[in-house]
């Protein structure tokens, strides 16, 4: 009886031990871990710092969840003709164009002076013409006889690469504004994880140059890049876009990197 005893408080024991030293590993392979990514990350600063690249940005190797999409562009000419642009007809009476079916373009008078005032401006456009849905500034530029201001379609804090609207402000007080929106068909079931920042700019580097800032790094979707059919039209009706990493270099360059290994 005293031995089952014994034999019993020595399993129990040996389960604990067993218990203590898994967790002692699992302990020691996340420190382990950590000091990799710590090390990768001050490894990419390096190597850019050597090929006289800076970096503006704070590196994470945070890998996130996301799967490929499937997008449709509103076709204004369609049956189905969406309430968005029968709002933005009844309203705006302004010389109004259609281009290639997908894209919506009108011309508004008057438009405010002073890039800030155009900002709101666009910002209020965008509010109330596509309540709901999300869009950021993506790139502007000020000239001497204009300014432009493209703001790009987000979903689920995504970039939708194909998606925008663009101000074009003129010093006579138009503005031309170009709309391409995006319909979510189906999204994919089957989740991946993209890899993480720190991986795609190291991917990037090859195509760096000395000189070079790294401004900006967003993750969404776009279309395959160098598409075969990038000028086919059909590909304006039904479009699978999958994950890209985009690294803004200079303020006004933009690098993809796959999200997906």
């Amino acid at each position: 009886m005293q031995w089952t005893k014994a034999k019993t408080y020595l399993i129990i024991a040996l389960l604990i031990a067993n218990i203590v030293l898994f967790l002692s590993l699992d302990q020691r392979k996340i420190y382990f871990n950590n000091d990799i990514c710590s090390k990768n990350l001050n490894n990419i600063n390096q190597i850019l710092s050597d090929m006289g690249v800076k970096n503006n940005l704070k590196l994470s190797n945070k890998k996130l969840e996301i799967s490929p999409i499937e997008v449709k562009f509103a076709n204004i000419n369609s049956d189905n003709e969406t309430d968005i642009f029968v709002d933005l007809n009844n309203k705006y009476k302004n010389e109004i164009k259609i281009i290639d079916d997908i894209y919506y373009e009108l011309i508004i008078k008057d438009a405010p002076s002073g890039f800030s005032n155009q900002k709101e401006f666009a910002r209020n456009f965008i509010r109330e013409i596509f309540p709901g849905s999300e869009y950021k500034l993506k790139d502007f530029s000020i000239e001497q006889d204009s300014n432009t201001l493209v703001y790009e379609e987000y979903f689920k804090g995504l970039y939708l690469g194909q998606g925008y609207v663009k101000f074009l402000f003129y010093e006579d007080g138009d503005v031309d504004i170009s709309i391409l929106k995006a319909k979510i068909i189906s999204q994919g079931d089957k989740v991946a994880y993209a890899i993480s920042q720190a991986q795609a700019l190291s991917l990037a580097i090859p195509k760096l140059k000395r000189g070079d800032i790294i401004t900006g790094m967003a993750l969404g979707y776009d279309m395959v890049q160098n598409n075969p059919y990038e000028d086919d039209e059909s590909k304006t009706e039904r479009i699978r876009m999958i994950p890209y990493w985009r690294i803004q270099i200079n303020s006004r360059e933009f690098i993809y990197v796959e999200a997906i290994r």
